[in-house]
């Protein structure tokens, strides 16, 4: 049987690491011949600092379901195509837009140091902050300001 856990909210809280009595549960799971799955809005890197390694080779769905990886390694990723990321880049110049764009490891952030989702971004440090036109492709855009949010949101 497959067990999905959603990471945030769920399983762990407030970015911390799983407690170690989930952990036991998880491993109980997997070694009663369970696939135990983690699930997060979260890209896969930022999902890593709160499993123990022992539970990194296990199945992740990250980024809203964009990012798999399984045994470490990201086995899929969906994203915006070339024409929607042009668009998008576009609308984000035009509404002077603060956002995080993810590709499928590093990221692009221009919101201020203070945001709150600052504090949960790249925590291990496990990627690069990329200008937007680097990454190869981008596969969850977040908007956290922007000059008209309801005029970009209806663009959008």
């Amino acid at each position: 049987m497959q067990f999905v856990f959603d990471l945030d909210g769920t399983i762990c809280f407030r970015g911390k690491p799983l407690s170690d009595r989930i952990v036991e549960a998880l491993e109980r799971l997997s070694a009663a011949g369970h696939e135990v799955i983690f699930a997060s809005a979260r890209p896969i890197r930022d999902m890593l600092p709160v499993l123990p390694e022992r539970l990194h080779s296990y199945t992740m769905l990250g980024g809203n379901g964009s990012l798999a990886a399984r045994n470490g390694d990201i086995i899929v990723f969906s994203s915006f195509c070339e024409d929607q990321s042009a668009k998008l880049k576009q609308l984000l110049k035009q509404y002077k837009a603060a956002y995080l764009a993810d590709g499928h490891w590093d990221y692009s952030y221009t919101g201020t140091v203070d945001h709150p989702i600052r504090n949960n971004l790249d925590p291990a440090g496990l990627a690069k902050q990329v200008d937007i036109d680097a990454h190869e492709a981008i596969v969850k855009l977040l908007v956290l300001s922007a000059t008209d949010m309801e005029a970009l949101a209806e663009r959008l």
